[in-house]
């Protein structure tokens, strides 16, 4: 991800916001210790991404999200930071009248709002009511 936006982000001109790193991550289910990951931009349109990047849409859903705000800067959050987040996800989910609703989930980091002691990111699930 860091590579992706401090080294090709600027190459995506169609960008709504290029302070928002977006990291989508799809896998077959929540369990699944593997993944594809894609770190990317919302764009205005899909008519000119850049020679090597993709494109991938995501419907509308409705989302179980998350806030995690940490005491250092986005370039220091580590996998095993998300790994914790996403441990806290899982049990209000378990717990919670919801269940996921497809096999991504995608976050969100402002860099605007990032400081060498402060960081924010935004975890969307995509959910749905328990049958």
């Amino acid at each position: 991800a860091k590579d992706f936006f401090y080294n090709h982000r600027k190459k995506i001109n169609s960008a709504v916001n290029s302070d928002l790193l977006i990291s989508y991550s799809t896998y077959e289910d929540i369990t699944s210790n593997e993944s594809l990951y894609l770190p990317a931009l919302e764009v205005f349109h899909l008519n000119d991404i850049p020679e090597g990047m993709c494109a991938e849409k995501i419907k509308a859903h409705k989302y179980g999200v998350f806030k995690y705000i940490g005491s250092h800067s986005a370039d220091t959050i580590t996998l095993k930071i998300l790994d914790n987040i996403y441990k806290h996800t899982l049990a209000w989910l378990l717990k919670s009248q919801y269940v996921q609703d497809g096999s991504f989930h995608f976050e969100v980091i402002d860099s605007s709002l990032s400081r060498a002691d402060y960081c924010e990111v935004d975890i969307y699930i995509p959910i749905k009511a328990k049958a």
